[in-house]
């Protein structure tokens, strides 16, 4: 059983070397075989689910290089600042529901007339008739606009409000960013808005998170870790069948370990039988 084995796990890694002809080989250099097959693997599953998502025009255009890494690495970094602010803001604003009855002109003006009127409760620490009387430009504010179903008339009402004003805005900020990456990019279009925002930010977050990952992941972790053992051709970290080749060498690797280890294994058998024969 044991040559059966051996001689099988010889077939198998002549099989794999005939794949490898691109490929200096150091089958002398020690390769944790288990952490790449799983790296390699999270990498080819990143891109097939890449590949059935509505990402796989930007998948392509990185693998093409009509997108730079850094171009995706920027936007990344502008989501998930904006991310974090908006996060905040909804923390700050917990289960508090404001609301425009009347709506607004845009939100550059309502942010700078709130500025106003917060500024006047922030000193005064409320809003009197008078304030409206002279005020009638902030009438859509301090009476279509509402916290907890209730126009303003505190300051406590106007920090809810003032928080609101600011997830308005950077969910604004966040879909001309957006818009002005679509065609670079390659995404699809998306709205968001202050009550959605932050659940889509960070389901979109994570996957593009993903795809830049996987230079990282290849240049700093895989390539590391093969050592030695080398590509004469660059290969592509958004293709998969750059993870098959790596599958390949350390199917091989692994193969020949085996058969050299069972190969020794029966060398030393047959050794000692002999002495054996010949003590008898």
């Amino acid at each position: 059983m044991e040559y059966f084995l051996g001689i099988k796990n010889k077939e198998i890694y002549e099989e794999y070397y005939d794949k490898l002809e691109n490929w200096h080989l150091d089958i002398l250099s020690e390769c944790d075989i288990d952490k790449i097959k799983n790296l390699t693997t999270s990498c080819k599953n990143t891109i097939i689910l890449t590949n059935e998502s509505k990402y796989k025009g930007l998948l392509d255009s990185l693998k093409n290089g009509n997108i730079e890494r850094l171009d995706l690495n920027m936007f990344l970094f502008k989501l998930e600042y904006y991310m974090t602010k908006i996060r905040d803001l909804r923390l700050e604003l917990g289960w508090h529901v404001v609301s425009f009855n009347e709506g607004y002109k845009d939100i550059k003006t309502l942010r700078d007339d709130f500025r106003q009127i917060y500024t006047h409760i922030s000193t005064k620490k409320e809003i009197k008739p008078l304030y409206a009387l002279f005020h009638k430009k902030y009438k859509y504010i301090l009476e279509g606009c509402t916290s907890d179903l209730m126009t303003i008339k505190s300051i406590k009402q106007a920090k809810h409000i003032k928080v609101y004003i600011e997830l308005l805005w950077l969910s604004e900020e966040v879909n001309k960013l957006w818009k002005s990456n679509i065609n670079k990019l390659k995404l699809d279009k998306v709205f968001f808005n202050a009550e959605n925002i932050l659940l889509e930010l960070e389901n979109i977050t994570e996957k593009l998170h993903k795809i830049e990952q996987l230079y990282i992941i290849y240049n700093k972790s895989i390539l590391r870790l093969l050592k030695r053992n080398t590509c004469f051709q660059a290969l592509n970290p958004y293709d998969e069948s750059t993870y098959d080749k790596i599958n390949d060498v350390i199917s091989y690797i692994y193969n020949y370990n085996e058969y050299i280890i069972k190969k020794t294994f029966l060398e030393n058998e047959n050794n000692i039988k002999k002495t054996a024969y010949k003590v008898l």
